[in-house]
């Protein structure tokens, strides 16, 4: 599902991708500022980010929220982790009422 400006990113996360294996372990990441060699080689039209989980509870992750800006220091730490966490949690409750399943070893 996608929901921002203008084109969807193609960044894929699998195994072995540090967004894949913190989501699969529960775990946010916020990057403030991406070095500009990554930005460059994967064509990122943004320049700070953050990934959560949606999930409920460790064994039942259904995917990752991620929150990204333009410009760098467009995302605080100590603001939008929370909030973002929240936005996550009530994802996965929605999902979790509608009785879907958390998707094993795919794609996120």
């Amino acid at each position: 599902m996608f929901y921002g400006r203008g084109d969807q990113s193609q960044r894929v996360f699998t195994a072995g991708n540090d967004i894949y294996d913190r989501t699969l372990a529960n775990q946010y990441k916020f990057v403030s500022s991406i070095n500009s060699e990554t930005v460059v080689e994967e064509g990122l039209p943004y320049r700070t980010y953050l990934t959560h989980p949606v999930s409920i509870g460790p064994d039942h992750v259904f995917g990752v929220l991620t929150v990204d800006s333009l410009k760098e220091g467009d995302l605080d730490e100590v603001v939008d982790i929370p909030m973002v966490a929240v936005l996550s949690s009530l994802i996965a409750l929605t999902y979790q009422c509608e009785g879907r399943q958390p998707p094993r070893n795919q794609q996120v």
